[in-house]
């Protein structure tokens, strides 16, 4: 996608997320027109708009709920996608560890290790080291200039009054 230009590498991003957003819903729905309600909750709207990764990690959290009981592996390889979001990383085998899903659990971990390892194949393991060493800097930048988030500033846009409250 990186080779793409912008608008066409986007569309196909939030098209391929979507789809895993979807696949993952169905199974978990009572039938398939409540897609419709999963796809303009606001925070699908959002996504829409933002292309961030919601749609294929919510996508990848229903597919790994989905094979769970049947499934284990399969789970543990969706679970092992969410990796890119550290707290994902730490709940999800937290709770397979909980529940003794050690199938799950083992797949999740070994997956994990194989994306790590694959990522450092293609993008160079001195990135890691880039990456930790740039940590300090980052958090450095954001508590000391309070760089907002964007969903902050969307926040502090939002109206407020009484009437607003009655809406929620």
């Amino acid at each position: 996608l990186a080779l793409l230009p912008y608008a066409i590498a986007a569309l196909g991003f939030l098209a391929a997320s979507l789809a895993i957003y979807l696949q993952g819903l169905r199974p978990l729905l009572p039938d398939r027109r409540a897609l419709l309600f999963a796809l303009t909750t606001p925070t699908a709207i959002f996504q829409i708009g933002s292309i961030q990764l919601s749609f294929a990690l919510t996508g990848a959290s229903a597919l790994a709920l989905h094979w769970l009981e049947k499934r284990p592996v399969a789970a543990g390889a969706a679970i092992a996608a969410l990796c890119v979001k550290p707290h994902l990383a730490i709940l999800w085998p937290a709770m397979l560890a909980v529940q003794g899903r050690w199938r799950a659990f083992f797949a999740a971990a070994g997956f994990s290790v194989a994306l790590v390892l694959l990522a450092g194949a293609v993008f160079g393991f001195d990135s890691y080291v880039r990456f930790f060493a740039d940590l300090s800097a980052a958090q450095t930048l954001v508590t000391q200039r309070g760089l907002p988030s964007r969903g902050a500033e969307l926040l502090a846009r939002q109206p407020s009054g009484p009437g607003v409250n009655v809406l929620a």
